[in-house]
């Protein structure tokens, strides 16, 4: 949880989806006084149920984001003991990009705990 300026409480996640409609839920929806506007990464058109699309296009043409989003949460936590990743197995991208992400994190921050789901 981080506390922001005007007082409010939001989620410290990085919603990350490349078809929109998903993430849109929580970016326009009822729920996004919840989460910070910059935590939301998404793309158009999706991945078409496409592993290696997911892992190979869009996990290359984001990494830079992935990598300085992902920075700026762990520079914002006085004590990084963990990371919990959701991603989906099923899926193209989800499946994709998900597995490329975790690869980042063992990169990015080999040290610390990591959960997936």
């Amino acid at each position: 949880i981080l506390r922001h300026a005007d007082d409010l409480r939001r989620s410290k996640v990085l919603l990350i989806d490349m078809e929109e409609k998903v993430v849109d839920r929580f970016h326009h929806g009822s729920l996004r006084h919840l989460f910070d506007q910059k935590c939301f990464l998404t793309n158009h058109p999706g991945s078409g149920n496409n592993w290696a699309v997911g892992y190979h296009t869009h996990f290359n043409y984001h990494r830079s984001t992935l990598e300085d989003k992902l920075r700026r949460m762990a520079e914002q936590c006085d004590c990084l003991c963990g990371v919990l990743v959701l991603l989906s197995l099923g899926g193209g991208t989800g499946a994709g990009l998900g597995s490329a992400v975790v690869k980042l994190l063992e990169d990015q921050f080999p040290l610390i705990d990591r959960s997936d789901w």
